[in-house]
């Protein structure tokens, strides 16, 4: 039986062909599932894709569940379950974590998180041994190129976090980041 793709799998794999060589190579290089060659899971550590293309900003995010709530399997208790709905809903409440530059006129149009215990309709899901959270966020960017930087509210919203590793592909370049407290904001290349 094969492993379900990942969010991020599947987003570059049905999305239509990006215009700039950049946010292709943000797809070939960083979107590959871990056993393709991408960066292990990591507890503490925040893998966040961002691409800008036209007036779309998108974000991919993984984060290890023990980062986000200090445990990986599936909730057990009352309180996990608690813990778990408060942790995803945070991050659906993505206008909270993210925050493009004000004159750039972003506005939030999606935040997809997937619970990583959640049973599919066939029945598959729910077992991870390592349980990685992930989430799509999206802003339509009104003056686009007045974004210049991205504030990231992850570290300060989920303390068990210890760093953010971003990479940023922008029709300029692309660039990779790490952040750790107290930073919390990305320069955009340009």
């Amino acid at each position: 039986m094969q492993p379900m793709p990942s969010i991020m799998t599947r987003r570059v794999r049905d999305a239509p062909p990006l215009s700039w060589a950049c946010a292709v190579g943000l797809a070939v290089c960083v979107c590959l599932p871990p056993s393709a060659g991408a960066a292990p899971h990591d507890h503490g550590t925040a893998q966040v894709q961002i691409a800008l293309q036209g007036e779309q900003l998108t974000l991919l995010l993984q984060l290890p569940q023990d980062s986000l709530v200090g445990f990986e399997h599936a909730p057990r208790t009352s309180a996990q379950r608690q813990a778990m709905a408060d942790a995803l809903g945070r991050l659906r409440n993505a206008a909270d974590l993210i925050q493009p530059e004000s004159a750039a006129q972003c506005r939030l149009t999606r935040a997809e998180v997937k619970d990583p215990h959640a049973i599919r309709a066939d029945g598959a899901g729910g077992g991870a041994d390592h349980a990685d959270v992930e989430a799509e966020i999206g802003f339509r960017c009104a003056r686009a190129e007045q974004l210049r930087t991205l504030g990231i509210g992850l570290l300060e919203t989920f303390p068990r976090l210890k760093r953010v590793q971003a990479v940023v592909a922008t029709p300029q370049g692309q660039r990779k980041f790490t952040l750790r407290r107290p930073a919390r904001e990305l320069k955009l290349p340009r």
